[in-house]
């Protein structure tokens, strides 16, 4: 493994090295991590960000260490960032202040709340672009959650939504095979589970992309259910410290790849891993 700090353009080398070469090993593979998320998720969004004038409002629910949303208002974008660092996320403040601290790039425009997610704590500001991008799975009600979000767009806004889909038979945090329920997964693999210590389990709702859908569709919320996402992980499975941070399910799939892809080219939106959801503001 690279045991070298990650590095990005915009960003102070000396300031994120000197912090690296003092940083616990588990700072540092969680600053790898959130980094390489960052990086991939910039590059979903892109396509968001490119028609937006300068001045735009974005929200960024769970920005984590906030390199996200950083590159996001580099391009001239107001970028307002929820997250509640709760349980088993309690490193996010100090990472946050590592990427302000060597942020190297043009002039940002960011609005801060370490606080979990709410429509009212906006006071009804218009928002060119909302997102979650691995959140909703955390929240009790991920449907009314999107549903909140989707109800502060402009008229011309886009929300968009990235979770695990649990009607895959896998468990992402955990790295653990899933039955047919939550409850029955914790029997099986109860042991797996408290080995992990990561203190997510009781929040995780189980979401599907056929039950968001549903619920989606009830209210009148405009969405669709893509596959972009889902392809781009599986152009990461080229990436060596991505496939040594998910472990060898992920190794197999990565020498299987051309056989994967073909195989998902087939397979329905709603039953792919990954929930790839882009919601619009009006009813449907």
């Amino acid at each position: 493994m690279d045991l070298s700090p990650p590095h990005h353009e915009l960003l102070d080398e000396d300031i994120v090295g000197r912090w690296w070469r003092s940083a616990s090993p588990k700072d540092r593979a969680a600053l790898r991590m959130y980094f390489g998320e960052a990086i991939f998720f910039e590059r979903i969004l892109s396509s968001h960000i490119a028609d937006l004038p300068p001045g735009s409002t974005i929200v960024d629910i769970g920005s984590g260490i906030g390199l996200l949303s950083h590159l996001l208002s580099s391009r001239g974008v107001h970028v307002v960032m929820f997250e509640p660092e709760g349980e088993g996320f309690g490193r996010m403040r100090r990472l946050f202040e590592l990427v302000s601290s060597a942020w190297a790039g043009p002039k940002t425009s960011l609005e801060t709340r370490w606080e979990a997610f709410s429509p009212s704590s906006l006071h009804h500001r218009p928002v060119d672009l909302i997102f979650a991008l691995n959140v909703i799975e955390h929240v009790p009600e991920p449907a009314r959650m999107v549903a909140q979000a989707t109800d502060l767009l402009k008229p011309s806004g886009t929300g968009r939504f990235v979770c695990p889909n649990y009607l895959f038979p896998y468990e992402p945090h955990y790295g653990i095979p899933t039955l047919w329920s939550k409850r029955a997964t914790r029997v099986v693999f109860g042991k797996a589970i408290d080995s992990k210590a990561l203190g997510l389990w009781d929040d995780l709702s189980w979401p599907t992309a056929g039950k968001l859908s549903r619920s989606l569709t009830a209210i009148g919320i405009k969405h669709e259910l893509g596959r972009e996402v889902f392809d781009a992980y599986l152009r990461r499975l080229k990436d060596p410290y991505f496939l040594e941070r998910k472990g060898g399910l992920f190794q197999a799939v990565a020498n299987a790849e051309p056989v994967v892809r073909r195989a998902t080219d087939l397979i329905p939106t709603k039953a792919l891993p990954i929930v790839d959801l882009t919601t619009r503001s009006g009813a449907s």
